[in-house]
């Protein structure tokens, strides 16, 4: 017994080993920008984490919350994210580094609460296996250290899981679990209420004799703390909540296209975690589906069916059933709204894969097809992603490949159903303990892979770098709005305001009486802001940054609109400068690029305008020194590597200097090394530039 007890103290300090470990590696660089192209070509990793700490911000910088009392947004106020950043933004500051310590935090802590709920009812293994697969799943990593609200779900998430491992038996926690999905909903993210189906269901299948009354005191729970949380958190803002949250829901995106019809919800469900490349970056997650779903069969087909199961597992069950359910329909289901499936996977499977071992569980020979109803459906998801990933990756036919694909799965599920019950299927003991130890090492060798390949590879410090520029380049009294701005000013003092563009409803004076004298904006983003509001066409950036996968573009539209406080922003040397050059006055630009560089000798964006102003007046010497400066200092910088590059290689041709043109393609290089999804773009900029110059015509500006 003794001998036991020391194996078991052994895997649990490997458990915590691998808890500081994970807090660690997830801790590492946190000033690096999320990996390009990751989710596929949407910004949300470089735009939406700095929204929900923007209150938080608020009232550390400058003491009030909502300084422009804007109700729009009192969801991201009330959040658990703005609250434990309130917290620690009071403590320690606030910066880009410790708002992501923001959702590390709240993730990492939910991780804590899971392993202790699995620790409650299974074998010390688990705890360690849950815990590595959770801390190197790519994912998680990459969203789990961001601001997102999604973070805090999993933290409820995890904590549901320790309330129900614990007192699931018990009238308290039947009202605990209720109170705690609320919570999830109204100050975590509103599908956190597809955890309550999960816990009913739950609940029905763990209580036995008790079950409707568990289950209607959960709901009653529910519904009374929703309603005491609406109250208590919105009050009479709750008008402008409900709009926020019917736009979310319905107003902005649509009728779901998946309740359409059957066809469109078996061909959403079927393809789901594919358009949103969750199985595609961790693809272990869907073995560990699979495998779960092959066990869970073998409990289906039992005596004990799930009440055999510990109330962790069952619990797992449905939250993946109800999570998936819940988001497969929508017309825009990105991968964060899928972080709160990936703990309960990883719970399922390994839990699952514990209870079997522990004691035998033969299928019988006649075993209905309805027990093996779960892992057809996965088995054919698994046949849609994984032909997908293979032969299409992009422009998916998920019509034609979900059906073309139904004749194999039930042909393999078949196949399996007849080898389990025959017996040529050995389910024993050694057979569970070699399959889980592949299945572990699988997922540990292609999370490091994959961690390495598609996060640390091509490190870049964009939004840091184009934050502090921002910062030197703009003037007091600055306030920068656009679908960029929090993210750009968590690590400067700047007034900002949350303001997206492509809004179910456009409010045609909102810049009217908000004082918003900047926009940071990509060209997508840019196009919408022009038609919502006609008076910002023909505006012309005073700067560029280039953040992740777009380049965004600040503009200065203070003498736009009709509002006091923003006409009467004044513009630094540099703005003024920028926007003469725009308009070709380069004498004038260049009258006042000295004053600007006394203002901010060190800003990015000044000594590149002070660079081509050089170039401009053919001083090139000076010019090439700059342009190397800059290049070297900004060397993970796409859009000044690619514009260094660029001038030089102007310069280079107006010299006929072999030299310096290969200088220019150094940098041409040296841009695509740390962006190579733009390699192109690169390589037709260098051409149209050899072209033009050729021609006798080189192009002015960068």
């Amino acid at each position: 017994m003794k001998a036991v007890r020391r194996k078991e103290h052994l895997v649990y300090l490997l458990t915590l080993l691998v808890l500081a470990g994970g807090a660690l590696l997830w801790s590492r660089d946190l000033d690096t920008d999320p990996p390009m192209h990751f989710s596929g070509t949407g910004q949300s990793l470089s735009t939406d984490p700095g929204q929900y700490v923007y209150h938080a911000r608020n009232k550390v910088l400058f003491g009030e919350a909502d300084p422009f009392d804007y109700p729009r947004w009192m969801v991201y106020r009330r959040s658990l994210t703005s609250a434990v950043a309130s917290v620690w933004f009071s403590l320690v500051g606030v910066s880009s580094e410790r708002a992501r310590l923001v959702g590390l935090l709240m993730s990492l802590t939910g991780l804590i609460f899971f392993l202790l709920a699995v620790a409650r009812l299974h074998r010390p293994w688990v705890t360690l296996a849950v815990a590595l697969c959770y801390v190197l799943c790519v994912s998680l990593f990459v969203y789990g250290r961001l601001s997102y609200l999604e973070n805090g779900l999993i933290l409820y998430t995890g904590l549901l899981f320790f309330v129900f491992a614990y007192w699931s038996e018990r009238f308290w926690g039947w009202i605990a679990c209720g109170v705690l999905v609320a919570m999830a909903t109204l100050t975590g993210k509103l599908f956190g209420a597809l955890l309550m189906p999960a816990v009913v269901l739950a609940l029905y299948f763990t209580a036995e004799r008790r079950r409707w009354t568990a289950a209607a005191a959960g709901i009653a729970a529910y519904v009374i703390a929703a309603v005491l949380l609406i109250f208590a958190l919105y009050g009479t803002d709750f008008a402008a909540v409900y709009s926020y949250f019917g736009e979310q829901t319905y107003g902005l995106r649509g009728m779901p296209e998946g309740l359409t019809s059957p066809w469109s919800f078996i061909e959403h469900l079927i393809s789901y975690g594919f358009g949103n490349r969750l199985f595609f970056l961790d693809l272990d997650l869907l073995v560990f589906l699979l495998w779960g779903g092959f066990l869970l069969t073998l409990v289906l087909a039992g005596k004990d069916k799930l009440r055999g199961l510990s109330p962790v597992t069952v619990l797992s069950i449905f939250v993946i059933a109800c999570i998936i359910l819940g988001l497969m329909p929508l017309n825009y289901s990105p991968l964060r709204y899928a972080l709160f499936l990936i703990p309960a996977i990883i719970v399922f499977c390994f839990t699952i894969t514990d209870q079997l071992l522990k004691g035998d569980r033969g299928v019988p020979t006649r075993a209905g097809y309805l027990v093996f109803v779960p892992l057809f459906l996965i088995l054919w998801n698994a046949l849609f992603q994984l032909i997908g990933i293979i032969f299409f990756m992009n422009n998916i036919p998920t019509r034609e490949l979900t059906w073309a694909t139904l004749p194999a799965a039930l042909a393999i599920i078949y196949a399996v159903r007849w080898l389990i019950g025959k017996g040529r299927i050995p389910v024993t003991r050694r057979v569970l303990t070699a399959g889980i130890a592949v299945i572990v090492v699988f997922s540990v060798g292609l999370n490091v892979y994959r961690m390495e390949k598609r996060v640390w590879f091509h490190r870049t410090h964009n939004l840091a770098e184009a934050g502090d520029d921002i910062r030197k380049i703009l003037g007091d009294g600055a306030v920068v709005s656009g679908p960029y701005a929090p993210a750009l000013t968590l690590n400067n003092n700047l007034m900002t305001f949350i303001h997206l563009f492509g809004v179910a409803e456009v409010d045609s004076t909102l810049l009217d009486r908000i004082p918003v004298t900047h926009l940071a904006v990509d060209e997508s983003n840019w196009a919408e802001a022009e038609s919502n509001y006609p008076q910002l066409q023909g505006l012309l950036p005073v700067t560029v940054y280039w953040i992740r996968d777009y380049a965004v573009r600040i503009y200065n539209i203070s003498k736009v609109f009709d509002n006091p406080q923003a006409n009467s922003y004044r513009e630094t040397a540099y703005e003024r400068a920028a926007d003469y050059y725009n308009r070709k006055v380069y004498d004038s630009a260049t009258a006042l690029i000295d004053a600007a560089v006394r203002e901010q000798p060190d800003a990015r964006s000044t000594r590149l305008l002070l660079a081509e102003l050089l170039r401009g007046h053919r001083q090139y010497d000076q010019a090439v020194r700059l342009l190397v400066e800059l290049a070297e200092r900004y060397s993970t910088d796409y859009y000044t590597s690619l514009s260094c590059g660029r001038a030089i290689q102007m310069i280079a041709l107006a010299k006929q200097d072999r030299g310096l043109l290969n200088l220019a393609e150094k940098y041409y290089a040296q841009a695509v090394k740390h962006n190579p999804f733009q390699a192109e773009s690169a390589r037709q900029m260098f051409i149209q530039t050899m072209r033009q110059a050729g021609a006798g015509s080189p192009p002015s500006g960068p």
